[in-house]
C-alpha cells in the first residue's frame, strides 16, 4: 500500500500496481492448481462412485437395504485407496486444463469446469477400452461422467478465485 495523500487529515491508501507474474510464476501457479485436483479429486470421485452405485442398486435391483449400504460403505473405503490409481491421470488432466485457463486466460468458469469433468469421464471410459459405445457402455459413460464431473466441480470450487487480480478476471469464475 502506498500513501497517496490526505483527505481531511486522514491518510488515503491505494494499491500500488503490481508487475505481472513471470513465466515461471505462472507455471508454478498452474502446478499448484493441478496438485489440488490430483490430491482431492480422486477421493471425491471415490465417494461419488460409491454414492452413485449404491443409489443405482437401491433403485433398480432387489437387495436388502442394509446389505446395499454396507456394500457402499465398503466400496467407499476400498475406493479411497484405489482412487488414485484410477483417477489420478484424469484428475491431473482436468487440473492442468483448469489451471491453464485460470492463470493464462483469466478465470475458469463453471461451464468450463463442468465440461472438463464430462470430458474426463469420457476419457476414463475410452482409456479402459470401452469404445465404440454400445448399450451397456453408456451406463459406464454416465457413471464416470457423474463421478469425474463431481470431483472436478469440487476442486474447481476450491481454486476458482486463486490468482485473480482484477474485476475483469473475477467475472470468469462464477
Amino acid at each position: 500500500m502506498v500513501k497517496a495523500g490526505t483527505a481531511g487529515g486522514v491518510g488515503v491508501a491505494i494499491d500500488a500496481p503490481q508487475a505481472p507474474p513471470s513465466a515461471w510464476q505462472r507455471l508454478w501457479r498452474v502446478f499448484e492448481i493441478l496438485t489440488v485436483f490430483v490430491g482431492i479429486g480422486p477421493p471425491v470421485g471415490a465417494v461419488a462412485l460409491a454414492a452413485v452405485t449404491t443409489a443405482y442398486v437401491l433403485c433398480f435391483e432387489s437387495h436388502r437395504v442394509t446389505d446395499v449400504i454396507a456394500g457402499g460403505a465398503g466400496m467407499m473405503g476400498f475406493g479411497m485407496v484405489v482412487s488414485y490409481v484410477i483417477g489420478g491421470i484424469p484428475a491431473g488432466m482436468a487440473g492442468a486444463l483448469v489451471g491453464i485457463k485460470q492463470i493464462y486466460f483469466g478465470g475458469a468458469s463453471r461451464r468450463f469446469a463442468l465440461a472438463i469433468g464430462v470430458l474426463s469421464g469420457f476419457w476414463v471410459v475410452a482409456y479402459n477400452g470401452k469404445l465404440p459405445l454400445t448399450g451397456d457402455t453408456w451406463k459406464a459413460v454416465a457413471v464416470f461422467c457423474v463421478v469425474t464431473t463431481s470431483a472436478t466441480f469440487v476442486c474447481w470450487r476450491i481454486v476458482r478465485f486463486w490468482y485473480l487480480h482484477g474485476p475483469s478476471d473475477s467475472r470468469g469464475a462464477r
